[in-house]
């Protein structure tokens, strides 16, 4: 293709404006390996796996390093910062992008890196005005446009909410909850205060630092007065949002919850009883409050240590460290936003809308890595379509109302169905994962989001 060839000639020009290149005693040199497959007419492989391999490593660092062991971790602390290489970077990237290999969610991957990346570089050579940035506006409006049309998977049919209250009211299930306040969180509690059910206890986790600043938070101030305070200081900084749009756009959210309410069968009082942050002591009378710095705090570890041998379900916070989740009497579950394993990941919600039309869930044990545990149950669910004309609301407030409003309902909905197959979370049945299987995405890029909102939002 001829666009291709012109990417090839920018390569070139890139290439010989550098000097040789000997390869570092690193298992993965990031400069030689981009002049390996910068040299290259045609890609095998191992080239894309180790494109792949260095796209990752800025997705999750925001850095690009000189060197890195296999797993990842970088083996020296130099950045690679140089000019020319980082536009070889971008060049090398753009090629691949254009590339017809990998399908779709990897093509979009690595639109979404691309994206990314020239954010910071901004190369002269692919500016608006340039033959190479019209040609990339063209290629992926083209390619857009493809992923729009296309249905994508299977959905999973729709599921009444049980109605076993009265036989169930008050019921205790053998399960605790790792308490984070935030939407998510307030779904789950809300979920199975409409069952009629309650959790044996909540380990309700507040931040012992700003959630914004990342400063202290009242530590002039003594335990007993501290922890209160702090808990009205997270809740207030984490619901920020949700609270905002409830105020000034709470047209949007009645489309979301009469939405939700349809498709997926959730009680208006649940949607917005969620959004009244009910006291804990509604959902349970057993409730352990820890003020923490974060998941690694060795007073969350000693708290779980020492709780009975049963099932904790977790609901945000931040990465679980490997010390917790290797507790051997504790099993984590959690319930991701994504069919798993073919969509693992960060905004798993929007690109699970954007790769099949549908939003999907999973509910599976934890374990170290990437949304990589034992899986109990996937979904995908059914369609949802939003009735709201988003060509003038800012893209923060609709990135907000997704993950305020539908993200949290998508996970509840999925904790539900697991709930009414059984009750029992000392046991719930599972299959491994192959971790080789599905892609895992990141944040998305803002023209990325664009394409998922156009399946979502639909203006009748």
């Amino acid at each position: 293709m001829d666009y291709i060839s012109k990417i090839e000639q920018q390569i070139v020009t890139l290439l010989s404006s550098l000097d040789p290149i000997e390869r570092g005693g690193w298992p993965f040199d990031t400069c030689y390996f981009l002049c390996c497959v910068a040299e290259k007419d045609e890609w095998v492989e191992e080239d894309y796996e180790g494109l792949d391999f260095l796209s990752k490593r800025l997705e999750i660092s925001k850095k690009v390093y000189l060197g890195y062991d296999l797993d990842g971790k970088k083996s020296v602390t130099s950045e690679l910062i140089e000019g020319v290489w980082l536009e070889l970077f971008v060049a090398v990237l753009f090629k691949a992008s254009c590339l017809e290999q990998g399908g779709n969610g990897i093509r979009l991957k690595r639109f979404n890196t691309l994206f990314k990346v020239c954010e910071n570089v901004r190369p002269n050579w692919l500016s608006s005005d340039t033959e190479l940035g019209q040609i990339l506006e063209l290629l992926w409006s083209t390619f857009s446009k493809r992923v729009l049309e296309d249905v994508g998977g299977s959905v999973s049919p729709s599921r009444e909410s049980l109605d076993g209250r009265a036989e169930k009211s008050g019921a205790i299930i053998p399960i605790a909850i790792l308490f984070y306040d935030g939407p998510i969180a307030r779904a789950y509690l809300e979920t199975l205060s409409s069952l009629g059910l309650k959790p044996q206890k909540i380990i309700e986790l507040v931040s012992a630092t700003d959630l914004v600043s990342g400063k202290p938070v009242g530590r002039w101030l003594p335990e007993s007065i501290r922890i209160p305070y702090s808990a009205d200081i997270h809740r207030s900084k984490i619901h920020y949002w949700p609270k905002r749009i409830l105020k000034e756009r709470a047209e949007l959210v009645d489309v979301a919850f009469l939405e939700i309410e349809k498709k997926l069968h959730i009680p208006r009082a649940c949607l917005y009883g969620a959004q009244k942050l009910f006291p804990l002591t509604n959902y349970c009378e057993n409730i352990e409050t820890l003020l923490i710095t974060s998941l690694r705090d060795r007073k969350l570890f000693d708290c779980l240590s020492g709780q009975p041998a049963g099932a904790i379900l977790y609901t945000g916070g931040g990465i679980v460290p490997e010390s917790l989740l290797e507790i051997s009497h504790l099993k984590f579950i959690h319930v991701h936003p994504g069919f798993l394993p073919d969509i693992r990941g960060a905004d798993c919600t929007l690109w699970s809308i954007l790769l099949s039309g549908h939003t999907s869930a999973s509910c599976f044990y934890m374990s170290p890595g990437i949304d990589t545990g034992d899986i109990i149950r996937t979904f995908w669910l059914p369609k949802l379509l939003l009735d709201i004309d988003t060509k003038k609301l800012p893209p923060q407030l609709i990135y907000r109302l997704v993950y305020s409003f539908l993200d949290p309902w998508v996970r509840a909905y999925v904790l539900r169905c697991v709930i009414e197959e059984s009750l029992d979370f000392s046991f719930l049945k599972s299959a491994a994962q192959n971790e080789l299987e599905g892609i895992t995405y990141h944040f998305m890029h803002q023209k990325i989001r664009d394409i998922a909102y156009k399946k979502l939002f639909q203006k009748t």
